[in-house]
């Protein structure tokens, strides 16, 4: 069974990142992760191994900022640094705008620093890039294409439903056909968030994990601190992503555990392997899922809240008209 995998790498909080990056007295470097000195190398160590695991594999690498999307890597042409760095540097030159237009304070002339910099607004756009990559690859490469696995997936859940008593039945039969017969590759996302959740994308993502889910796309998640700080908050957006899609989430335990060498570590041993052989080597996984909703006005995290009946935003107060399509709740 061949293998496609499409890697989401987030740019966007890497000015805020090398800004808070730490030594410790021995002059060790304590982390959060650089791009270019430990996720990039670890990156090369991962996908070198899975194109010698899966021999007819087929991977791609999507790096993305606040406000660019771009594929840096594909199978056979490797991975383009030029086009990283050059990403890199035009996110930080930004970054450095936004600083120093942030107003100053009474007390210090020193600029306020800009929150928006550590937040990764491109995640979104990056997963929905991706969704769209491996379904176009699927439609060349499956037989039949990918509305022959979509059709004999929704055949075997009417028969699930339709209440017959051979319906328990015929769902896993058919499942296996679809197995055997189109899940020939297997397809995964794998995202690396370098910063926090830019909550008015919630909708956009969730979107992304159905279609994925639709489509048979596993979508893992791999969250780094964006500071030294080993209490920053973990992501709900990818803790959601991955349990829709039947994926992988992980953060690592400190800072320091994604850097000399522990990121590499994380990504042989916990993402290489594929999502049909997961049950057998009962991966660790240290996350939980985060199950309560966010408010689309505030961001807020919340147990009960108003529903939109045509977009399905949440809302923690009752509204008469949606803050997000504009239909009357």
């Amino acid at each position: 069974m061949s293998q496609t995998i499409t890697i989401v790498l987030d740019l966007a909080a890497e000015a805020h990142r090398a800004r808070l990056s730490t030594v410790d007295s021995k002059g060790r470097f304590k982390g959060p992760a650089l791009i270019h000195l430990h996720v990039i190398p670890s990156l090369k160590v991962f996908l070198n191994a899975f194109e010698a695991a899966n021999p007819s594999s087929d991977w791609s690498l999507i790096c993305c900022t606040n406000t660019k999307v771009e594929t840096v890597g594909r199978t056979g042409e490797g991975i383009d640094l030029d086009a990283i760095m050059r990403m890199l540097d035009d996110g930080v030159k930004k970054a450095e705008v936004e600083e120093d237009a942030a107003p100053t304070t009474l007390a210090s002339s020193e600029p306020k620093a800009n929150p928006n910099i550590s937040i990764s607004k491109g995640i979104s756009a990056g997963v929905t890039t991706a969704v769209c990559r491996i379904n176009s690859y699927l439609n060349k490469n499956l037989p039949g294409g990918l509305a022959n696995r979509k059709r004999k997936h929704e055949t075997a859940l009417s028969a699930s439903a339709s209440g017959a008593d051979d319906g328990f039945t015929n769902l896993h039969k058919n499942s296996d056909e679809t197995k055997s017969q189109n899940n020939v590759i297997e397809s995964r996302i794998l995202v690396i968030q370098t910063g926090e959740d830019w909550m008015p994308h919630y909708n956009n993502l969730m979107n992304c994990a159905f279609a994925a889910k639709s489509a048979g796309v596993c979508v893992d998640a791999l969250q780094l601190f964006c500071s030294s700080d080993k209490n920053e908050e973990r992501s709900s957006m990818l803790s959601q992503l991955t349990h829709i899609t039947g994926g992988l989430f992980m953060r690592p335990p400190t800072p320091a555990g994604q850097v000399h060498g522990a990121l590499t570590q994380i990504l042989l041993t916990v993402y290489l392997v594929n999502k049909s052989s997961r049950n057998v080597l009962s991966p660790v996984v240290v996350e939980t899922v985060e199950f309560k909703g966010r408010c689309y006005e505030t961001g807020n995290k919340i147990d009960i809240g108003f529903v939109c009946n045509l977009c399905l935003s949440v809302f923690e107060r009752k509204l008469d008209t949606c803050l997000t399509c504009g239909s009357k709740v």
